[in-house]
């Protein structure tokens, strides 16, 4: 990509979407823009850095359509440096902190980036991931250690001019931004989005949360969608809070000390922040809403959430391919919609299809479709992987679903993670809502292993913060659900494992059940008997 996107055009137009941003920082320089560990930044102090940056980088030589691999903290210069790299029309990769350095390595081997940046609060990863590759050239984030092959970017941005540059305008169409899918049911794969198409997805954000200024918390990484937001934030002149330590606690401290209007958080940490509560809500005057997602939540945890926080949740879901898809509104979080993800946002088209293409009528379950102005351009470098879900304009997601006669999506699963108990589907989600049903559960997952009489059998496991038997969670799903849903086997863990998007990580769970499999006491069968 980096010697093509070498012959890209100047056309002189800025990309809409770096225009907005800009824009935003440019209306209040005196308003709050960045809070990080007791520093805070003004909006005019972040454009001023982000021109320096620019200058800086265009000076060792980068420029349009060049990749620029970042390894950092949450940090303010983090923030800076993306915005730095997409003015000069730039392609930006975020990599993920807790990876191993094998597999940063191998992502960057993949991408061939002419630059990587890191913090020096990461540089032993830096320097592993080092050891195994050799890109042209290598920044850091402030002073690094002696000796070391890098220079400090923001000694160079020091000493740079505070002129905007001349803008180093690219198509829409150009590379803006790589990100790689979690790979929770298969090789992550690296989706490459556009400047229109990140565009699009602050066009649906505005729609979203209005154009106002807001205070936003980020709690993870810069590398994920709530990451997305801090961008989104500046474009509407608000103020983004970067927070380190994200333990429950801490969370909604920060919360209420900062005035904060809204945050994100996947399924785990919503229940994981109810039970932070201890049945006492929460003294959060400024807090508009939770958005949530990332996962299917289940309708217990969305009720207990409710019941800790008000009417203040929202439900977006969506994927890194194309971003924004369906959301429930706050007022629409009523108890026979709560396992509901909403309608399309405007201009997403949705359709349910069956295995061979067709479109289902409503109230059918099948493959989710969708069309949408802020999909992907394709995956990188691989081709037959892109033609396999791009079809005419349409995204094919891989998310099982079912639309309902006023439009809404009902989410049933992962098409990988549906598992096929003697010839009967059984819906991952289903089992894991059924568990959620026990007052003692906190979390479940379910999953498919292979059984060589039914094909397959499902799996669970589960968090529990009191007493319980696996023969209670068996009993449960029979009676909720029937026999090919009830769970052979259970595991009764104190925590699940997560992947660093805060899915569950069903790869590792299959692992550690394969590993301890046991022949099973009885299996489920069409007349309900156990053997």
């Amino acid at each position: 990509m980096p010697g093509a996107a070498r012959k890209l055009r100047h056309d002189g137009v800025m990309s809409r979407y770096l225009s907005a941003v800009l824009a935003g920082l440019r209306a209040d320089p005196g308003r709050e823009a960045l809070v990080h560990q007791g520093r805070r930044l003004r909006h005019g102090e972040v454009l001023d850095a982000v021109l320096r940056t620019a200058h800086a980088l265009g000076a060792l030589g980068l420029g349009p359509g060049d990749t620029v691999a970042c390894l950092t903290v949450s940090s303010p210069e983090a923030v800076v440096t993306r915005l730095a790299v997409h003015l000069l029309g730039g392609c930006y990769l975020q990599l993920q902190p807790p990876l191993a350095p094998a597999l940063h390595a191998t992502v960057l081997r993949a991408v061939a980036p002419r630059a990587l940046i890191y913090s020096p609060d990461l540089q032993t990863p830096a320097l592993a991931t080092l050891a195994l590759i050799d890109p042209p050239l290598v920044l850091s984030l402030g002073p690094a250690r002696p000796g070391l092959p890098t220079r400090d970017l923001l000694a160079l941005a020091a000493t740079a001019p505070t002129a905007a540059p001349a803008p180093a305008a690219v198509p829409e169409h150009a590379p803006a931004q790589i990100m790689y899918t979690s790979g929770t049911t298969g090789t992550p794969k690296a989706a490459v989005h556009s400047y229109a198409t990140i565009a699009e997805w602050l066009r649906m954000e505005r729609w979203l949360h209005g154009p106002e200024p807001r205070r936003f918390l980020l709690h993870g990484s810069l590398e994920s969608v709530a990451g997305e937001n801090v961008f989104w934030t500046l474009a509407a002149g608000g103020t983004a809070v970067l927070l380190d330590d994200a333990t429950p606690g801490r969370i909604l401290e920060t919360a209420a000390q900062e005035e904060i209007s809204y945050f994100l958080c996947y399924p785990n940490l919503l229940a994981e922040l109810v039970a932070e509560c201890g049945g006492r809500p929460p003294r959060l005057p400024s807090l508009r809403q939770i958005e949530y997602g990332s996962a299917p939540a289940s309708a217990h945890t969305v009720r207990d959430a409710l019941g800790a926080f008000g009417p203040r949740l929202l439900h977006v879901y969506g994927q890194r391919e194309c971003g924004f898809l369906t959301t429930l509104g706050t007022a629409e979080h009523t108890p026979e919609l709560l396992r509901s993800a909403g309608r399309p946002f405007p201009g997403v088209h949705l359709e349910i299809r069956a295995a061979d293409g067709s479109p289902l009528p409503p109230d059918h379950v099948g493959e989710i479709w969708a069309r949408t102005p802020a999909v992907m351009t394709g995956y990188l470098h691989r081709p037959e992987a892109t033609a396999e879900v791009l079809r005419d304009g349409w995204l094919r997601t891989g998310d099982l679903g079912r639309l309902d006669p006023e439009g809404r999506l009902l989410l049933a699963d992962r098409a990988d993670d549906m598992i096929i108990v003697d010839g009967y589907n059984v819906y991952t989600s289903e089992v894991e809502e059924a568990l959620h049903g026990h007052p003692a559960v906190t979390r479940a997952a379910a999953l498919g292993l292979p059984d060589e009489r039914t094909g397959e059998t499902v799996h669970a496991a589960v968090v529990a913060h009191a007493p319980v038997t696996v023969q209670e969670l068996r009993a449960l799903v029979r009676r909720t659900l029937g026999p090919f849903h009830e769970p052979t086997t259970i595991a009764l863990l104190r925590a699940l494992p997560l992947t660093a998007k805060g899915h569950p990580d069903r790869h590792a769970l299959r692992a550690a059940a394969l590993t301890s499999r046991q022949t099973p006491p009885y299996s489920p069968n069409h007349d309900s008997t156990t053997r």
